[in-house]
């Protein structure tokens, strides 16, 4: 490379350089291109610096297509950076071998069969498109995650009584799992399914008074085969100065996160407690944050673990102005900064893309 300083000393530099930042650098020479595409520099780059940041949801109202809805992904700022066309609903955000990919669907009018693209937020290239069929219109519930190390995507479809999966993009049919071996007949499944490592993890909570327990299932997709299913960290519960209700699960830096809702009778004050899974093969959890909630708040979700002394970006939704906003939560202060304001025109879900340098090169 043609520069005054060592090379040595520009990867130090570039290592701590932003990600958007840092893409602009690979026009300047082959040197350039070579430095920040090395597999050394970008574990190291990984290591220091915070994901490039897209925000992805489905368009609504006016700029919802005939056909199907548009997905627009935002950065930081709340700026469009990108709009793909007629791809359907955002279904969700799935970490492949690659990186994030976002999922959507589109039953297009019908309850049988829809349409599924994954698509690539750092280019916008829709990676795969495929038809589900869901051989009845019976009520069930399903989910897509990417299996490990094969890099596949698989969506997996359940109810009461029998589970199904179906490989995307080779054509293949149904496939009958077979069911958990954990007894369910007390329990009722949360809505709430996450991928990691190439495992998916269904959250279900017990029917028995007074104390509820939670129970994660979990499937590993590579192999189609049920792990052992793990507890919740606590008993949920009314108890004589609180109550403990578990909300959701979500990924949080490459881990499972248990979301707790605290309310305390008493003071009225509530507060969110966040569980990690630390040791997946001995489920053991820690309870990480604690973030206060505001009167007015109806929900908080936790985005990312940033590399700033282990600050919180997290998701708050708040009524009666259904305001929606990323803030970000400093454990050492305990206090919460305002970081982005969604438009008011956000009317569905918003989903993560955590994109690193690796995504780009």
């Amino acid at each position: 490379m043609l520069t005054l300083l060592p090379d040595d000393v520009i990867s130090e530099i570039l290592s701590w350089t932003p990600v958007k930042s840092v893409c602009r650098f690979r026009c300047l020479s082959r040197g350039w291109l070579a430095l920040v595409s090395s597999q050394a520099f970008l574990a190291a780059h990984k290591s220091q610096v915070d994901p490039h940041l897209l925000l992805a949801t489905s368009s609504s109202g006016k700029e919802a297509s005939n056909i199907g809805r548009d997905l627009r992904l935002f950065d930081e700022e709340g700026n469009v950076v990108r709009v793909i066309r007629n791809v359907g609903a955002l279904w969700t955000v799935c970490h492949g071998v690659d990186g994030p990919v976002c999922v959507t669907r589109d039953f297009r009018g019908r309850r049988d069969v829809f349409g599924v693209n994954v698509i690539n937020p750092a280019t916008g290239s829709v990676l795969i498109t495929a038809t589900v069929e869901l051989e009845s219109q019976e009520i069930f519930l399903f989910n897509i995650g990417c299996a490990a190390p094969s890099g596949v995507y698989k969506v997996v479809r359940f109810d009461d009584e029998s589970w199904k999966v179906l490989t995307l993009g080779d054509d293949a049919e149904w496939s009958e799992l077979r069911s958990p071996a954990t007894t369910l007949s007390n329990y009722f499944y949360r809505s709430f399914v996450v991928t990691v490592n190439g495992v998916m993890h269904f959250l279900y909570t017990s029917r028995r008074l007074p104390f509820y327990k939670d129970r994660i299932l979990r499937l590993d997709l590579e192999r189609e085969e049920w792990k052992a299913s793990l507890e919740g960290p606590t008993k949920q519960g009314d108890q004589f100065q609180k109550r403990l209700t578990t909300e959701c699960i979500v990924r949080l830096n490459d881990t499972i996160c248990l979301v707790q809702l605290e309310e305390h009778f008493v003071t009225n004050n509530r507060c969110t407690n966040l569980w990690l899974l630390t040791d997946f093969d001995k489920g053991t959890w820690v309870k990480a944050y604690t973030v206060s909630m505001t009167p007015t708040t109806v929900l908080y979700r936790p985005l990312r673990v940033m590399h700033d002394g282990g600050k919180l970006l997290f998701y708050g939704y708040h009524s009666p102005t259904k305001t929606r906003m990323l803030q970000v939560y400093d454990p050492l202060t305990a206090t919460s900064a305002h970081f982005m304001k969604f438009p008011r025109d956000f009317h569905s879900d918003v989903c993560l893309c955590d994109l690193n340098l690796e995504c780009f090169v």
